[in-house]
């Protein structure tokens, strides 16, 4: 026996809750522990002096506009920041580093502003 063809209207219905079950996923209402590293990983792959080993979010507050993120970070260098080509391009709140494979710890604020494509920094600072 054959089942009876789904309807129409059920198939719209189906594809609509996936949509907007997608949205509400996709829309993070706060920016995540993930969009905070993205940050640093950028900066260390566009650079090549340093890449994130860790990156922790410690704390969060803020409202659907702007958020403001508590973290701590290690770093491994892989070359020193003084290096010729890379004076100047690693600034803060990036780790400056001395030299290849230290390790540089530090903790910081990332500010966070919603905008259409997700949430993006806006200003950061560290203590290190």
């Amino acid at each position: 026996m054959s089942e009876p063809p789904v309807r129409t209207s059920t198939r719209v219905v189906l594809v609509l809750g996936l949509f907007i079950l997608f949205l509400t996923l996709a829309c993070s209402s706060v920016p995540s522990e993930a969009d905070g590293r993205k940050y640093f990983e950028d900066k260390g792959a566009e650079t090549n002096v340093f890449k994130v080993r860790s990156f922790t979010k410690t704390n969060g507050s803020g409202d659907e506009k702007q958020y403001t993120t508590d973290y701590e970070a290690e770093f491994e260098c892989l070359k020193p920041s003084s290096e010729p080509g890379t004076i100047g391009v690693v600034q803060y709140p990036f780790p400056n580093c001395d030299r290849a494979k230290q390790i540089v710890k530090q903790k910081g604020i990332l500010i966070f502003a919603k905008t259409e494509q997700g949430w993006r920094v806006t200003q950061a600072s560290s203590s290190r």
